[in-house]
């Protein structure tokens, strides 16, 4: 996984002192040089490239190639002169981190510590882009890649009072929720209103939040429950 100039990490160890990361012919290209004798190659960077299988498709990592080298999962965050503009990544091929977790407690038998193992595998998910204020109206670009449609359960949204009440919900081409729910915070369908639920399905969909006043541009907390008990939390 790369993620700047001079910091690197290849299975969350860090690897920078290894690699050598030089400029490209563009802006949006890095060279990876790694250690030994595997060849370098350009990493393109200007979210163009999904990286499918693990593969460049308009640089490097190039199969058959650059065969000790392959991306498992990537983030970009791009900025220009007026700040940050957009973000991609995704889990382009799935792989597992290994956990420990230990407890420890005492009483009147003495202490005792106990631990347990347990491997998670890391997969496609959800991807957040473009998250925009315009007028009234907060939206969000959600990019579903888990290979199947996810329904919505419910929604906690925390605003600025500045926006007023909020108004209406909609995912994708749909009204997931409508009403009038006062600052500043809110668990739908739980808090009145009307509840119609929504499915982010495979692909990208507009999440939207309409407010009576403009929209501030920071102080969001948001929380998708999805009905296979995962969620999505979104900040701003």
């Amino acid at each position: 996984r790369y993620t700047s100039p001079g910091e690197v990490y290849l299975d969350g160890i860090d690897v920078s002192a290894d690699v050598t990361i030089l400029p490209g012919l563009t802006r949006n290209d890095l060279v990876f040089d790694p250690p030994g004798p595997d060849p370098a190659f350009e990493l393109h960077l200007s979210c163009s490239d999904p990286f499918t299988g693990g593969w460049g498709q308009s640089g490097g990592p190039v199969e058959g190639v650059d065969t000790n080298w392959q991306v498992a999962y990537f983030s970009i965050a791009r900025y220009n002169n007026q700040g940050y503009f957009k973000s991609c990544g995704n889990v382009v091929n799935p792989f597992e981190v290994p956990n420990t977790a230990t407890a420890t407690g005492t009483d009147s038998s003495g202490t005792e510590t106990v631990s347990d193992d347990a491997t998670v595998t890391v997969a496609p998910g959800i991807t957040i882009d473009r998250l925009q204020t315009n007028g009234r109206r907060l939206t969000v670009r959600l990019t579903n890649y888990t290979g199947e449609a996810k329904g919505v359960v419910d929604i906690s949204v925390v605003w600025p009072d500045s926006n007023g009440n909020l108004t209406r919900i909609r995912l994708g081409d749909s009204i997931t929720w409508a009403g009038s729910a006062a600052p500043t915070s809110v668990l739908l369908p739980d808090d009145g209103g009307t509840w119609f639920g929504g499915t982010l399905v495979e692909g990208e969909a507009i999440l939207r939040f309409d407010f009576a006043n403009r929209s501030a541009d920071t102080g969001y907390t948001i929380r998708l429950n999805f009905d296979d008990g995962t969620f999505l939390d979104i900040e701003a």
